[in-house]
């Protein structure tokens, strides 16, 4: 499995794998775009958050994310990608979209369960689920 070498580029292929794996196996899972570089998630990290690296919400049909998604093992960067899709989930399914019911929605609508793991406590899949994932196996 090949994936851009520029960080921007293999973020977005790793997003829209992980997406179109996702809208195959739900149709729950809402048609959403990546935007790269978010100002609300600098300001996070400035802040002292150093968890920040994706969100929604923040602008309508987007998953927003640091470049430093680029930087994570990809188990970490697929395990971050379902949780934000786990989100408009949760919101459609049961009106409420915190951390809990993301994670609950990729669960049940996904069949994956996420863990967390590293010395931040980020969302990860195991290897072999993220290889799967990316390879649009189902």
């Amino acid at each position: 499995m090949r994936l851009p070498s520029r960080p921007a580029e293999m973020i977005r292929e790793v997003f829209a794998r992980v997406h179109a794996w996702a809208r195959h196996r739900s149709r729950r899972v809402p048609a959403l775009s990546l935007a790269v570089g978010c100002p609300k998630i600098t300001s996070q990290r400035r802040r002292g958050d150093p968890r920040a690296f994706c969100h929604v919400g923040c602008r309508a049909g987007k998953v927003c994310c640091s470049a430093l998604v680029a930087d994570l093992p990809l188990e970490h960067a697929v395990g971050l990608f379902l949780h934000e899709l786990g989100h408009p989930m949760a919101w459609a399914a049961w009106r409420s979209s915190d951390q809990h019911g993301a994670d609950a929605a990729v669960r049940r609508f996904l069949g994956i369960r996420l863990r967390y793991s590293g010395p931040l406590l980020i969302q990860r899949v195991p290897a072999s689920v993220a290889e799967r994932i990316l390879r649009g196996r189902r």
